[in-house]
């Protein structure tokens, strides 16, 4: 009677511990999902200046989400930028002679939570060289 009660017990607190990391696992997945409704755009732009006749780059505060981020690593690119726009971005800021200190948060998602976390922060770089391809 004793080990019915027991393995009983067991089960029970086997199927609570199940319901609780789903739940858990539910919860987180939906904090740190992206939003579906739509893609954020890229908040480093560079716009022509009609007074000066010149192009100006401008860095525009990443979404609400993503404030830890800046907290942490500062002037962060939204991940919907491109290579190729955070690099014109950051060689027009050189031209202004102005800081480029900005990169693109790298994420990871740990497959047994499903939650997003930053592993870093990172700039691409244009590397030419002349080796065969």
């Amino acid at each position: 009677m004793k080990n019915i009660a027991r393995s009983a017990l067991v089960i029970v607190l086997a199927g609570v511990l199940v319901a609780g990391g789903a739940i858990l696992r539910h919860l987180a997945a939906a904090e740190h999902a992206p939003a579906e409704a739509k893609p954020s755009m890229c908040n480093l732009r560079i716009s022509w200046d009609t007074t000066n006749g010149a192009e100006h780059a401008i860095y525009l505060a990443p979404d609400p989400a993503d404030r830890s981020l800046v907290q942490r690593y500062g002037h962060i690119a939204n991940q919907s930028c491109t290579d190729a726009q955070l690099t014109d971005w950051i060689n027009q800021r050189r031209k202004e002679h102005a800081a480029v200190d900005v990169c693109r948060p790298v994420l990871r998602t740990d497959e047994v939570t499903g939650y997003v976390y930053p592993i870093g922060c990172a700039v691409p770089e244009l590397v030419v060289s002349d080796g065969p391809r």
